[in-house]
Formats: C-alpha cells, sequence, structure tokens
C-alpha cells in the first residue's frame, strides 16, 4: 500500500490587492495553522514532500518541515501542481519514484479536493489547512488510478487564530 496526504495551504494574505495569485505568502493565522498541522502530523511522517511553486505552498510546506524536524524528508518543488487539473495531479503521483511509501502533497483548490474525489470517489470541503488521509491500495505509484483509494482521516486546523 502507498499512503499520500493531501494538503490544502493555510490561510493566505489578500491584502496586496495587485499582487499574482502565484505571489500570495500566508497571512499570520495561515502561519499558525501551518505549524498546528505540522505538530499534527509528528507521528505521520512522509519520505517526500511535494509541493506547489505557489509562495503560500511553498512557506506551508516549510513550516511544517519545521515542526517535523527530521532532515530525511525529501522536500520538491513541483511547478505543475499549481492550477494543475486532478488528471495532472495524478500523473505526477503515477510518475513518483517507487522507494517513496508515502508522500504530503501541498496543493490549492479546486485540484486537492478534486484530486481526493478522483482517488477515493468522496468528497471533502478543502478549506484553508486541511489534510487528508488517503491509503492507496497499490504497491506502486504508477498503479495509482481513479477510485484505488480511501479516506483514512480528514483533519480541518483552520481558524487557529
Amino acid at each position: 500500500m502507498k499512503t499520500i496526504y493531501l494538503i490544502r495551504h493555510a490561510k493566505s494574505n489578500w491584502k496586496e490587492k495587485n499582487q499574482k495569485d502565484f505571489d500570495r505568502t500566508l497571512n499570520s493565522v495561515g502561519e499558525k495553522e501551518a505549524e498546528l498541522i505540522g505538530k499534527d502530523l509528528l507521528n505521520e511522517l512522509p519520505d517526500l514532500m511535494l509541493i506547489s511553486g505557489a509562495k503560500r505552498t511553498l512557506q506551508t510546506a516549510e513550516i511544517i518541515s519545521e515542526q517535523l524536524q527530521n532532515e530525511s524528508i525529501k522536500l520538491e518543488v513541483n511547478e505543475s501542481i499549481y492550477e494543475a487539473s486532478p488528471e495532472s495531479i495524478l500523473s505526477t503521483i503515477q510518475s513518483l519514484n517507487e522507494d517513496y511509501r508515502s508522500i504530503y502533497l501541498v496543493g490549492h483548490n479546486p485540484g486537492i479536493s478534486m484530486l481526493l474525489n478522483l482517488l477515493t470517489n468522496e468528497s471533502v470541503d478543502f478549506q484553508t489547512a486541511t489534510v487528508a488521509k488517503v491509503i492507496l491500495y497499490v504497491d506502486q505509484w504508477s498503479t495509482v488510478f481513479p477510485g484505488t483509494g480511501s479516506i483514512n482521516w480528514v483533519r480541518f486546523v483552520s481558524n487557529a487564530g
């Protein structure tokens, strides 16, 4: 079996009116949310953290990583996750190194919630700072297809302020 933790970035800053969406950062509540996610996942360590290249997902992943304090976790930024369709994200997952047993995927909505639905045939309202643990009933990433997973748990960390 493989395990994927789908993580939507924490709350972002909307104060900069002319800022590109890709460049938005976390606000102070988002920083606290990311810290809580990291603390909550201390006993759920991945082999890889796959991260969208947008600033708010990078910040979310960095804060989670600081909480985990485990240097053996590989961090990989993948620009294609930003604004990707669930099928595109699935293709990225299918191409992962088979040595990884467990990954965190830090991304955005609607892609994260649509990917969850694609993998499990279940729906979850992915607010910011939501984490879903998905068990995939496959032995290889290359054989992850729609419906090959089930939700183990979902945690909502929002409103940490």
